[in-house]
């Protein structure tokens, strides 16, 4: 019986691949750059089959309808933790109605995902914890000089961010095994990975299906149960956090780390 290797393994390969092709690229400046965009690629594709998983996860099995009628689902993707900690939030400890009362959730943690309804479109991570709404999108100017909004750059101020472990073991830390000491080639391998640069944010919206046999999607699924999902990628989002802290949310937005590097959809349902 033969065993096929999964897309996450094919992937793997390919980064470690091309890693390896880098001494060579690097003496010519056109492959290297075809290179940089293959590596992006691929992480960005390891990413967002992450974030998909953990989304469907959440609502299919973390689905939670709250006494006040507001429908949501528990978020476990990567990034969350660690935002939790800035917030000094922890995950929700019981989803059930076993012991007679309503799941216990934080709507104002970043674990937590409102589910929208009809045209509602909604963004993760909030950077107002009151807030679920997407603001708008970032202004571009197209060749006959009309200013459009720009549907792969949300105007976000926040993201999931990734790579925490590799974080840890460059500062010297192994996040498994505290007690054990991290060597200084474990340290350098850590601090050259680029996965720590990413991050992640993703805008849920209620789907809408094809009713008629025309091939053009006119309508909400009677269940409401059917939603479009957009990732986006980003690299170097930290960068940005002392202009939002400042207040110079204009300047951050035109910033070049504010523009998603890439971006998917798919849909899910439950």
């Amino acid at each position: 019986m033969y065993k096929g290797f999964t897309l996450l393994e094919v992937l793997i390969t390919m980064m470690i691949l091309i890693v390896g092709l880098l001494p060579i690229f690097a003496l010519f400046p056109l492959g290297h750059q075809r290179t940089a965009e293959v590596m992006r690629d691929t992480y960005s594709a390891i990413i967002v089959q992450q974030v998909q998983s953990a989304l469907e996860l959440g609502i299919t099995r973390l689905r939670v309808t709250l006494d006040t009628g507001e429908r949501g689902f528990v978020f476990l993707g990567e990034g969350v933790e660690t935002l939790l900690q800035e917030q000094g939030k922890q995950l929700p400890r019981d989803l059930t109605y076993d012991d007679g009362n309503p799941p216990s959730v934080d709507t104002s943690a970043d674990y937590w995902v409102r589910l929208p309804s009809g045209n509602e479109k909604f963004l993760y991570p909030r950077y107002n914890p009151s807030k679920f709404a997407l603001d708008g999108y970032v202004k571009i100017t197209t060749p006959s000089g009309a200013t459009v909004d720009d549907l792969t750059h949300p105007m976000t101020k926040k993201v999931f961010p990734l790579g925490w472990r590799l974080r840890r073991l460059a500062e010297g830390t192994d996040p498994d095994n505290p007690m054990r000491t991290v060597s200084d080639s474990e340290k350098e391998e850590a601090k050259n990975d680029p996965y720590p640069s990413y991050g992640y944010a993703f805008l849920i919206e209620e789907a809408k299906i094809d009713t008629n046999g025309d091939g053009v999607p006119d309508s909400f699924s009677p269940m409401h149960n059917i939603f479009l999902v957009t990732v986006f990628i980003y690299r170097n989002f930290s960068a940005l956090k002392e202009l939002f802290a400042a207040g110079n949310d204009d300047q951050a937005f035109n910033h070049r780390n504010h523009k998603p590097v890439r971006y998917f959809q798919f849909l899910i349902s439950y």
